[in-house]
C-alpha cells in the first residue's frame, strides 16, 4: 500500500525508503532487473515465514514488489546500524567512556524489540537514525547547518520529527548562576528555528500529496489511554520478542530500567542534557496521552536518544564502582 500510494493517512505520509525503493526499481534495466528478481524470489521461497499478511502472499514473493521489498529491508537495518553508531558518538561527546558508550549502544538496540510493542515498522528504524544523527549535527559547530537538510529527509521518513527538533532547543542554551546565567546561543537557535520551519514546510507539500487517500493526520485515543494506564493490568500485558514470550514494552521491567538508570543519569549528566530530557517529556508525553494507541510504547520514540544516554551513564558509573572496588581490594591498596 506505501509503494501504490493507497495507505491510509497518517502512515501515508512516512514516505522515504518506500520512495527511494520505488525510484531504484524504476531506474533498473530490466536486463539488470529480472535476474535480481529471478534469484530473490528463490530465495524467498527457501524461508519460513512467522507470519503472512491478510491478504495475498508476503511481498518477497512477489515478482512486481520483491525488489523493492528487499531495498525497504535494507535500508531498515542500515539505519539501526547506522544509529548504534551514532549513539555511541552521542555518548562520547557528551564525556562518557568508549566502553560505556558502547555498552550503552548496544543495550538499547537490544531492548528495542521491546519498546515496538504491538508491531514495529522501517520508518521507526530510520526515526532512530535520524533523530542520533540530528543531535550529533547540532552539537558539532562545524556540521550545524547539515541539521535543516536533514530534517527535511527526516520528516519524509516520519512527520513527527518536528516534534523531536522542538525538544532539541534546552541543547542550545548555556547555563550559569540564576536565570541571567541563561545565554542565548543565538546560531543554534536559529538553526533549530530554520530544521523546525524546514521539517514543517516539508510535510505541508506532502498534505497536498496525500490528501486524496482515506485517513486522518491523526487519531486521537485520551479516553482510551487514560482507561488503559488507569487499570494496573495494563502492566502485565505478555507479547512475543525474540521468540519469547515476554513483557510488553509498558511493564514494571522497562518503568524500573528508565526510571533507574534516570536516576543514575540525570545528576551526572550537564544541565543542557537533564533540560532536553525534561523537554522531551514535556513535548512527547501529551502526545502520546492524545495520539498513541494504547501500550505502543514505540510512539514514546522522541526518548530514544535520552534513553540511550541514560543506559551509557549507567554504564559508565558500574564500570567506574567496579574499578574503584577493585582498587580498594588489591594488595597495594
Amino acid at each position: 500500500m506505501m509503494f501504490d500510494g493507497t495507505a491510509h493517512r497518517p502512515w501515508a505520509y512516512r514516505q522515504l525508503m518506500p520512495s527511494v525503493a520505488s525510484a531504484v526499481d524504476a531506474a533498473l534495466p530490466a536486463s539488470i532487473k529480472a535476474p535480481i528478481a529471478d534469484k530473490l524470489l528463490e530465495a524467498a521461497d527457501r524461508l519460513t515465514f512467522d507470519r503472512q499478511v491478510e491478504e495475498g502472499p508476503p511481498l518477497a514473493r512477489e515478482p512486481a514488489y520483491v525488489i523493492r521489498y528487499y531495498l525497504v529491508y535494507h535500508m531498515a537495518f542500515a539505519s539501526l546500524f547506522g544509529a548504534s553508531l551514532l549513539l555511541v558518538r552521542l555518548c562520547l561527546m557528551h564525556g562518557l567512556s568508549l566502553a560505556g558508550s558502547l555498552l550503552g549502544s548496544v543495550l538499547f538496540l537490544l531492548l528495542l524489540p521491546f519498546l515496538l510493542s504491538k508491531g514495529g515498522y522501517y520508518y521507526d528504524l530510520g526515526e532512530l537514525f535520524f533523530m542520533a544523527a540530528y543531535l550529533v549535527l547540532l552539537l558539532d559547530r562545524r556540521w550545524r547547518l547539515a541539521c535543516i537538510p536533514l530534517a527535511i529527509v527526516a520528516t519524509v521518513n516520519k512527520e513527527s520529527f518536528l516534534f523531536f527538533i522542538l525538544t532539541t532547543l534546552p541543547l542550545c542554551l548555556t547555563y550559569g548562576q540564576g536565570l541571567k546565567g541563561v545565554l542565548r546561543d543565538r546560531p543554534g537557535i536559529a538553526i533549530t528555528i530554520a530544521a523546525a520551519v524546514a521539517a514543517a514546510a516539508a510535510h505541508a507539500i506532502m498534505l497536498a500529496d496525500f490528501d486524496h487517500v482515506a485517513g486522518n493526520e491523526v487519531q486521537f485515543w485520551l479516553v482510551e489511554n487514560v482507561l488503559f494506564y488507569l487499570d494496573p493490568r495494563s502492566l502485565f500485558h505478555i507479547e512475543q520478542t525474540y521468540g519469547l514470550f515476554a513483557f510488553a514494552g509498558y511493564s514494571p521491567v522497562m518503568l524500573a530500567l528508565l526510571i533507574g538508570t534516570g536516576i543514575i543519569a540525570l545528576p551526572r549528566l550537564s544541565m543542557k542534557v537533564r533540560c532536553y530530557a525534561g523537554m522531551t517529556a514535556l513535548v512527547s508525553l501529551p502526545l502520546f496521552l492524545l495520539f498513541a494507541y494504547s501500550g505502543e510504547t514505540r510512539n514514546l520514540s522522541l526518548f530514544y536518544p535520552v534513553t540511550g544516554l541514560f543506559l551509557g551513564v549507567t554504564f559508565d558509573w558500574i564500570l567506574a564502582q567496579s574499578t574503584h572496588f577493585r582498587a580498594a581490594q588489591s594488595p597495594a591498596a
